[in-house]
């Protein structure tokens, strides 16, 4: 059931993330700005997604211990 509940967050949270990245890199277009690659974005999205799990750790959620093994363990 723990481990449901963990692929459940990172399978929204990585939405949000990408729908953000996404959303930063057309407003960036719209704006003259160069397009990224999207190695760059993803590179991106991963470091969002470590982010947000490190700081959960951090603040003490017991709950999602195991998200960044588990985030590490797909990103191969």
């Amino acid at each position: 059931m723990q481990h449901n509940r963990i692929e459940r967050f990172l399978a929204r949270y990585i939405l949000q993330a990408s729908v953000y990245t996404l959303w930063r890199e057309r407003n960036g277009r719209r704006h003259g700005e160069d397009p990224n690659p999207a190695a760059r974005l993803i590179r991106w999205i991963d470091k969002q997604m470590r982010n947000a799990l490190s700081s959960i750790k951090e603040m003490g959620d017991r709950r999602y211990d195991t998200g960044l093994q588990l985030w590490f363990a797909t990103a191969n």
